[in-house]
């Protein structure tokens, strides 16, 4: 015994109705149209129920949110420092992310082993021009840092990318 394919029931007008609003509405307004092209619910009501929803469980949200900044302290501090500089135009289009992640493990990871607080350098400032970029980047213990500031001090020199993908046998 043979099924015959069930064939889906096509809506010549190209108007469907939405089931919370009842409004009339062409194709494109609808995210999903259902089986039967009844419609569904159309992309106003969704996005009125994925806001209501976000509302009444805005404490659920935060919850998650402070897990994920928890867990990602240097993805959080990287987008905080790529936000700022994008404000500079100083993000260089080129730059690999992976890399300047890796940079910011590295100095946690010091961080943490030798109890002396380590921080990310620019090695051109990004005031002076620099971009931020994977080669312009160094690892500095804080005290360092500071006395360098924003200048273009030779003297001063940290771990580089190099040094840090050797670390990681990269």
């Amino acid at each position: 015994m043979k099924f015959k394919p069930i064939k889906r029931r096509e809506n010549p007008s190209g108007i469907y109705r939405c089931g919370t609003c009842g409004r009339f509405l062409c194709k494109n307004s609808f995210w999903i149209i259902t089986k039967d092209n009844t419609g569904g619910t159309c992309k106003r009501c969704t996005k009125n129920t994925r806001w209501l929803w976000g509302q009444n469980n805005i404490q659920h949200l935060r919850d998650k949110a402070r897990e994920w900044s928890k867990n990602n302290r240097d993805k959080r501090y990287q987008n905080k420092i790529r936000h700022r500089l994008k404000k500079r135009k100083a993000v260089d289009p080129t730059a690999n992310r992976k890399y300047i992640l890796l940079i910011y493990k590295y100095a946690r990871m010091k961080t943490r082993k030798t109890g002396i607080l380590h921080e990310v350098d620019h090695i051109i400032p990004t005031t002076k021009g620099g971009k931020h970029h994977e080669n312009n980047l160094q690892v500095l213990i804080h005290t360092e840092n500071n006395i360098k500031s924003n200048k273009l001090d030779t003297e001063i020199v940290g771990t580089k990318l190099e040094e840090i993908k050797k670390y990681y046998n990269l």
